[in-house]
């Protein structure tokens, strides 16, 4: 059973239990198969699309008027970004600062998410998930999806918003 805050789902025989368990805790509450299963690798699976591509169009309507050059400077920004925070993410890991290593994704979480890389967010996302339960289940899996997923969005974003 899975809840947050003050809300449960899938609960069936001890519910009331459960229930009132889960307003004292707000912590998300996963068993060990829902983490595995929360976890999995997201790029490899192909469960999210690499970009929002209705973001993307809201965003590139504005931006072919206000600022033309956007695109070329964001995706060279995002890019170095991205790279020093993997890397960050990694380093963090292997010296088990996990705070660190979820602030790390976290804040490039926020960074794909701006920029319709919703991909690469969610597995972000699933980052955060494995530093708030305490758990390094496939750390390293997602860290390489990270990694495998950065040019494959930043073309899917650039094919979206019709940039070479």
């Amino acid at each position: 059973t899975v809840a947050m805050g003050n809300s449960s789902c899938g609960c069936s025989s001890g519910a009331d239990r459960f229930a009132s368990l889960s307003t004292r805790m707000p912590k998300l509450l996963l068993d060990q198969a829902q983490l595995e299963a929360l976890v999995a690798p997201v790029c490899s699976a192909h469960s999210v699309q690499l970009v929002d591509v209705r973001h993307l169009r809201e965003m590139d309507e504005w931006i072919r008027t206000y600022d033309p050059g956007f695109w070329d400077r964001a995706q060279e920004q995002f890019r170095s970004s991205a790279v020093r925070l993997i890397a960050a993410i990694r380093d963090y890991r292997s010296q088990d600062r996990f705070r660190e290593a979820g602030e790390s994704a976290h804040a490039l979480k926020g960074l794909c998410l701006m920029m319709g890389l919703s991909r690469m967010g969610e597995v972000c996302k699933n980052l955060e998930v494995l530093v708030a339960q305490n758990a390094d289940h496939r750390w390293n899996d997602h860290v390489d999806e990270l990694e495998t997923c950065m040019e494959p969005s930043l073309a899917e974003m650039r094919k979206q918003v019709g940039q070479p």
